[in-house]
């Protein structure tokens, strides 16, 4: 390994904690498709049938993921009728949706942090429908519906100073409640709201793990504006399709030269970028590594 590479290991067996105060009920999702799916019947044995199902959508959508990538592996000339047939026949109804924006604070510890008992997986507090994101992280008093708390330096195979350690608060917002601020990022009252979002966020990490806050030296929030300052993409969008990429035959890995060819996100997706590497591996070597990608 050279200096500066990273190897990650994977997410404890136990890999995301969803918690729903309303209910005063927690759920913890394991890391194996078959073992979930038989936790799922048995917490839940009136609703096996609708569990079924929705483990078969899944599959079908599994299956037909590859197809929204395929036509970039062809010239634009023939990307372009793939795509047309697709949207023709609704082949992939749900892939001319974008992912929302989103709220990110980066915090930093100084300290052995062991002792709370931390572990290599995502912490999720949900909080009645968060699907709506109806609640504006810029109004006074606002409670974050879904926040998310993970701790990625856990992961480093190479970390050894137990005394350092990182973790990321996050969750999905609209970008058009900070739409607003654009330019007026310097203001008092931007501030403000961004004092208070990560406020809220270091009193929910403390309430998960008390006393941990103690440890806290380092606090970054990202908002959508910092976002789409940073990536210029639309809105602050920051996970998933880009669908003015994915969906154009023009941005392909074929350059229209030889033995030049384009990767990255511009090619199909951003925040998915070892696609976009393997889309283009496709195109340079004549496979469909696709298949092969999505079953690693």
């Amino acid at each position: 390994m050279l200096p500066g590479d990273i190897s990650f290991s994977p997410l404890d067996y136990e890999c995301q904690i969803k918690y729903f105060p309303d209910l005063d009920y927690q759920f913890t999702f394991v890391n194996d498709k078959s073992k979930l799916l038989e936790k799922l019947k048995s917490e839940f044995p009136h609703e096996s049938k609708k569990i079924d199902i929705y483990f078969k959508y899944l599959r079908i959508l599994e299956k037909k993921s590859g197809m929204f990538s395929l036509p970039k592996m062809y010239s634009p000339a023939i990307a372009k009728i793939m795509f047309g047939v697709s949207r023709a026949f609704n082949v992939l109804p749900h892939m001319d949706k974008s992912v929302t924006s989103f709220l990110l604070l980066l915090v930093g510890f100084k300290g052995d942090i062991s002792s709370f008992g931390v572990k290599k997986s995502a912490y999720k507090t949900i909080i009645g429908d968060p699907s709506t994101m109806s609640r504006n992280p810029t109004e006074k008093g606002w409670v974050c519906d879904d926040v998310t708390i993970s701790f990625p330096s856990l992961l480093d195979k190479e970390h050894r100073d137990p005394n350092y350690h990182m973790a990321e608060i996050h969750h999905e917002t609209r970008y058009e409640y900070f739409e607003k601020y654009e330019g007026k990022q310097n203001s008092d009252e931007y501030k403000q709201i961004t004092e208070q979002i990560t406020k809220f966020y270091l009193n929910h990490l403390n309430e998960k793990f008390p006393g941990i806050i103690e440890y806290v030296k380092y606090s970054k929030l990202i908002t959508p504006l910092d976002v789409k300052n940073l990536t210029h993409h639309i809105n602050g969008s920051m996970f998933g399709l880009d669908i003015q990429k994915a969906d154009n035959p023009e941005l392909s890995p074929r350059s229209g030269m030889k033995n030049l060819f384009f990767t990255g996100e511009d090619i199909f997706s951003h925040g998915l970028s070892p696609l976009n590497g393997v889309i283009t591996a496709s195109v340079v070597t004549g496979k469909n590594l696709i298949t092969r990608f999505k079953k690693t």
